[in-house]
């Protein structure tokens, strides 16, 4: 996970460069996202990594959470899910599905009985 800053720097361009908040420019230009896409594409496939393995990973991961009742680990892996699915913005809504995630009530979690 390189952010800009990191991403310059390991291009070779200087530290003050990198700091000084014009690597923007590098990162409009289509060519350099072009190859950020293919390196990305490249060392994905060398850790076989994949949407549906991370996907998997989390399901598992929320199928022990449930297991555990571990209500924070519940609420990670959910936000996780919906980062993938691009379900939240700063705004708290998403016009491209119509969701509406401002939540004004306090969710009721209900004891296991049995």
């Amino acid at each position: 996970g390189y952010n800009e800053e990191q991403g310059l720097r390991s291009a070779g361009y200087s530290d003050s460069y990198a700091r000084g908040g014009t690597g923007h420019k590098l990162y409009a230009d289509v060519r350099v996202l072009v190859a950020i896409d293919k390196i990305m594409v490249d060392s994905a496939g060398k850790v076989a990594l994949t949407v549906d393995a991370v996907l998997q990973d989390l399901d598992w991961g929320v199928a022990i959470a449930r297991q555990k009742q571990d209500l924070s680990a519940l609420a990670r892996l959910s936000e996780l899910r919906g980062k993938h699915l691009s379900m939240f913005s700063d705004a708290g809504n998403n016009a491209a599905t119509g969701l509406n995630l401002n939540f004004t009530s306090k969710p009721t979690i209900k004891a296991k009985t049995g």
